[in-house]
């Protein structure tokens, strides 16, 4: 049987700590903590509604997609309510290889915004090419707002990158600098630009962690777009191991405020990727439609086993842009970054393996 979690009441349930080691142990949560961050999840300017339930195997996340906070999008279209309703493992496991989140949503809030953090915006129609939404040096484009959210052509709501409004609220209702921000498609949680210094110990004080990701050097090749490295688009960066406090998915092992025996997690950054690209687990079906249609149940099976057709149906999507330029569907989307190969699934990422560099050759870009 199923147990019930409704905003606002507070009810105590298990949380899956997830280790690096692939294991997988329960611990009892305090009421008062799950508690604190539903409250932070349901508080805000602007009225929305989310359910949260669980049982044994999952948590559930029913959404009207309307955020907690005020949006200023600068995009053509207008917010509507979209129902919407997300599926987390509550015992995720990492696997060998990353999977590419494109063209699906990476995660969701715990106000029910999903995260997409890629843009169906290309060059030249090389989709090896797709812009960013946010420049390298953290300037907001393609309509963005304050929280680095805008409203697709179906009306929905999305982050590409930090939720500002919502962090600033979960970390007020929670005390805690290190929020939670909510969870990825594969189960493992989000959180907020802060991590421990020292990933295992809570004693070590905050620090804000950094990606990394960072801007090749010199100029595209001759068969790209012109001019230097300079962040317009996901190409434009490298993944260069160590040179930053987190992986290539932005995410670690450690230990958090709700996680006090470890798990793997996601952090967003200031810097790219700000959300990450890729899973490092196993993303469940609900996240895997990028149609924007209200009722996403039926049509995340369909996009899943669908083959073709499915992704014929995603690439005819278009996602308003505040430029006024059009754009695909996320679906054809390409992305630099490493490849996920998943012996269980039929979703393979559509693009070329990474590029990695040594620390040692590469100055780090701290964005202000």
């Amino acid at each position: 049987m199923k147990k019930f979690i409704y905003l606002p009441f507070l009810f105590t349930f298990s949380l899956a700590m997830a280790h690096e080691n692939g294991h997988v142990e329960y611990q009892e949560q305090k009421e008062e903590s799950f508690g604190r961050l539903i409250l932070a999840a349901s508080s805000g300017k602007i009225k929305n509604r989310v359910t949260i339930k669980k049982d044994q195997s999952y948590v559930y996340i029913e959404t009207n997609s309307i955020p907690d906070h005020s949006v200023n999008s600068r995009g053509p279209n207008s917010m509507q309510e979209t129902s919407k309703s997300y599926r987390v493992p509550v015992s995720p496991k990492t696997n060998d290889q990353p999977t590419q989140s494109n063209p699906n949503s990476f995660g969701v809030a715990l106000n029910g915004v999903p995260f997409r953090p890629s843009t169906a915006e290309y060059w030249n129609n090389n989709r090896d090419w797709v812009e960013e939404a946010i420049s390298s040096r953290g300037k907001r484009l393609l309509g963005l707002d304050n929280n680095y959210g805008h409203v697709d052509h179906s009306g929905l709501y999305h982050y590409h990158g930090t939720p500002t409004d919502f962090i600033k609220t979960q970390q007020k209702t929670t005390r805690q600098r290190m929020a939670l921000v909510g969870y990825a498609a594969d189960g493992f949680p989000i959180y907020s630009e802060y991590g421990y210094r020292s990933a295992k110990n809570s004693r070590s004080g905050l620090t804000k962690l950094k990606s990394s990701y960072q801007l090749k050097k010199g100029k595209r090749p001759s068969d790209g777009p012109s001019g230097r490295y300079d962040g317009t688009y996901a190409n434009d960066y490298e993944y260069v191991e160590d040179s930053g406090d987190l992986d290539e998915c932005n995410g670690r092992f450690g230990v958090t405020p709700d996680y006090p025996k470890g798990t793997y997690y996601y952090v967003i950054t200031k810097s790219f990727p700000f959300v990450s690209r890729f899973w490092k687990g196993t993303p469940d079906d609900s996240f895997l439609d990028r149609r924007g249609g209200r009722n996403n149940g039926q049509g995340n099976q369909q996009e899943r086993r669908g083959g073709q057709e499915g992704r014929d149906q995603g690439r005819e999507n278009q996602e308003g842009r505040g430029q006024g330029r059009g754009g695909r569907e996320q679906g054809d989307d390409r992305r630099q970054g490493p490849p996920g190969q998943r012996g269980d699934s039929d979703f393979r990422p559509p693009h070329p393996p990474p590029h990695h560099r040594d620390r040692k050759e590469q100055k780090e870009i701290e964005i202000l």
